[in-house]
């Protein structure tokens, strides 16, 4: 798996498709997490959005129809990407639609022949579609080929964080691979949306005492902050609102040999990989 950056990435040339779906003006009222709450104030003051992608190769051209209904088994599963935010003079609202109230289209986009138009013509489509004020905030794709193809889904930062890419990943190659082969809905393991979880509030399952002395710490800590979210704690070098131009860098820290090395001395010290990695960052 390779994590960089889209004016890096370097998808071969071919036939572009693209997916696109209209919700109904009306569903279900829904409630936002903090995180999305903070992303959609960033949006609202003028502020840049993420979005993130995911993409993966498969033999083969792309079988439309097969990969239609992967689009649409994998929207369903997921009540995120459900979600739409509506901004109004009472300020932002949530909805969520049912997967069978959308209507759905595939669009063959056209033929690109060098690895720079293929990005571009994607880039652009993905900074189209991709934007939290509008449904849908994200954008299923796919580059076809002859001998090998490649399927693309960019969601805005209000569905998605890079955790939910890599299960995106696993989790459309597993219906995709099912529906070319003719098959039905394989059985995946069932999904619990976060939107359930934020619905339930107090009334849900209680991880942490209400009195618990670190919740509280974290209560006082945000409290002190207007609720914002924390900033970079060290001095960039520039002026609060300013910022610099995106200077990416992409290079091998380690390989699978040590990976394996550091994962070993982590649990012998009774954490995970990711503990003794993120510790090694700090």
């Amino acid at each position: 798996m390779l994590v960089t950056t889209a004016d890096l990435w370097e998808p071969r040339p071919g036939t572009l498709l693209r997916w696109d779906l209209s919700a109904p003006a009306h569903g279900a009222p829904a409630e936002l997490s903090l995180n999305q709450r903070n992303h959609l104030a960033g949006a609202l003051a003028g502020g840049p959005t993420v979005w993130l992608a995911a993409a993966f190769d498969v033999d083969g051209p792309i079988e439309p129809v097969a990969l239609s209904r992967t689009w649409r088994a994998f929207i369903a599963r997921h009540g995120s990407l459900q979600l739409e935010v509506v901004a109004g003079s009472e300020g932002l609202r949530a909805r969520r639609h049912h997967p069978g109230t959308l209507t759905w289209s595939v669009t063959s986009v056209g033929h690109t022949s060098t690895v720079e138009e293929t990005r571009a013509a994607l880039h652009a489509a993905l900074d189209e579609r991709c934007g939290p004020l509008a449904y849908p905030a994200f954008l299923p794709a796919a580059i076809s080929r002859p001998d090998r193809s490649t399927i693309v889904l960019g969601m805005d930062h209000l569905h998605c964080d890079a955790h939910s890419v890599a299960v995106a990943v696993e989790e459309l190659a597993h219906l995709y691979a099912t529906f070319t082969e003719g098959g039905d809905e394989p059985s995946l393991p069932p999904v619990r949306s976060f939107l359930e979880a934020v619905a339930e509030g107090a009334d849900g399952p209680a991880w942490v005492d209400a009195d618990d002395p670190l919740l509280r710490g974290w209560r006082e800590f945000l409290g002190g902050r207007g609720h914002r979210l924390p900033t970079f704690p060290l001095p960039l070098g520039l002026e609060p609102g300013e910022r610099a131009a995106q200077a990416t860098a992409v290079a091998p820290l380690a390989d699978a040999v040590l990976m394996d090395r550091i994962g070993a001395r982590a649990r012998n010290s009774g954490a995970s990989t990711y503990a003794a990695v993120l510790a090694a960052l700090a």
